[in-house]
């Protein structure tokens, strides 16, 4: 996921206003309303909403060199931060996000008006898709930029219940040959920020996360693939290919964990004997089996950001692999690779409890007992795993020929991104291991 948005870390907590409205962890009521009958609410729809795809007054830039003073202007104008004959008279732009994983063109962008309106946003991030080669590489390019515009566009931040930047500008043409974004996004600096190759081991700021995901998860519990989630993937589209997709994920990117990063893994791969043939129970038993909900899909420190002006103190980034899934999922991926396993341990009960304690407050049903909770997280923590199975058959390639994290003189994103692996490998197999994961496999699989 993209880190650009932390160009700097900052420290200490800004007490500016904020758009965002402050829920407090005992208001529940916001999220009280669609827990009854989530899947015939109306979306609450941002002011001005436009359906995405929809023609607009304005071109739609495919590159940072195409943001100009005139287009600012009118795209300002059409959004109502500027007055009818208000200008934008100054832009300056830094470019922003390289490396661990920044998917996208970031710039900050600084402005100044005359006749600017007191909502117009002086400093912004804009963000656009990529440039594609490749058919493949323009749908994955597609699907995940269209979902973050969904995100940002079909319900206001205060409904989504997930604190995030408040979005200036979605505009894009996902229909096009070549996949076209442009959004311009809230600054959320200054705020108290780490990366995730350094880890977090401030359990107040851990529990404010544990409190943020909770509310998001809470929000979306148990609702259907329909309005206003109808984009969003989920397990039962194409036919349910994606569990075919889970099983050859498993197949081909375990030899190939092996070759990358055999030394890190290797208690891990001692399993293999025991999944061989079993990764289809493995399938039904990590996502069939749950109540979905959206999950971030992307939940790491880079993507968040602590200030005392988000509800719950932190808001997130990034919601390219936003889907459905099971809740616990996100918790897994922040916990099991984020943060250092002497700093897991001592907290990883009281942080589980938080989160769940926040998702019955928020209204999920008291049928998801603690006991569940805790047995779905050891479950999934695979799933960080699973996610690395994606980009395991890549990466033996590289090795081989020597290129990206393997070259001989690694560009400095590669390196980035090598020092935050190195972090990252002995985290989660430390988190497989204290739970004994191949042991509640076959707890698991014993009860089917």
């Amino acid at each position: 996921g993209g880190s650009g948005f932390s160009e700097r870390r900052r420290r200490g907590v800004s007490r500016r206003c904020h758009i965002l409205l402050r829920m407090e962890p005992s208001d529940t009521q916001p999220l009280q309303r669609v827990l009854v009958d989530k899947s015939d609410a109306e979306p609450v729809r941002p002011p001005g909403y436009i359906k995405l795809g929809a023609p607009l007054p304005i071109r739609i830039p495919t590159s940072p060199v195409e943001i100009t003073m005139d287009w600012l202007t009118d795209a300002f104008r059409f959004k109502g931060y500027l007055m009818r004959d208000g200008r934008v008279v100054s832009l300056s732009m830094k470019a922003i996000g390289e490396g661990q994983g920044a998917f996208g063109d970031l710039v900050l962008v600084t402005v100044a008006f005359e006749g600017g309106r007191l909502n117009a946003p002086t400093t912004f991030v804009a963000k656009f898709a990529p440039v594609c080669t490749g058919t493949v590489k323009r749908l994955e390019t597609r699907v995940i930029f269209l979902n973050e515009a969904h995100f940002y566009n079909d319900f206001t931040i205060q409904d989504g219940a997930c604190a995030r930047p408040e979005c200036y500008l979605v505009a894009c043409e996902p229909r096009s040959s070549e996949p076209t974004f442009c959004f311009l996004l809230e600054n959320m600096l200054p705020a108290t920020t780490w990366t995730r190759t350094e880890g977090c081991s401030s359990l107040p700021h851990l529990q404010m996360v544990m409190r943020m995901l909770a509310r998001f998860h809470a929000r979306w519990w148990g609702h259907r693939k329909a309005p206003p989630l109808e984009w969003a993937m989920h397990p039962s589209d194409y036919a349910g290919i994606f569990r075919h997709v889970f099983i050859s994920m498993h197949k081909k990117g375990l030899p190939a964990l092996a070759r990358c990063f055999g030394l890190w893994y290797a208690p891990v791969l001692e399993w293999l004997p025991q999944l061989q043939g079993r990764y289809g129970v493995l399938y039904e038993l990590m996502v069939s089996a749950h109540t979905l909900t959206l999950v971030h899909g992307d939940c790491h420190l880079d993507n968040i950001f602590f200030s005392e002006r988000y509800p719950n103190g932190c808001a997130l980034i990034d919601f390219a692999l936003v889907a459905f899934g099971p809740a616990i999922r996100d918790v897994c991926f922040f916990l099991g690779t984020n943060i250092e396993p002497s700093v897991r341990r001592a907290h990883e009960d009281v942080l589980l409890r938080t989160y769940h304690a926040e998702l019955l407050a928020a209204g999920v049903p008291t049928s998801y007992t603690w006991e569940q909770c805790w047995r779905d997280y050891r479950l999934q923590l695979w799933w960080p795993l699973v996610q690395l199975l994606t980009l395991t058959p890549t990466w033996a390639k590289q090795k081989k020929a020597r290129t990206g994290m393997w070259a001989e003189r690694p560009t400095a994103a590669d390196t980035k991104l090598k020092e935050m692996y190195d972090k990252y490998h002995p985290r989660l197999v430390a988190a497989l291991t204290d739970h004994a994961w191949d042991q509640l496999l076959s707890e698991s699989d014993a009860r089917c």
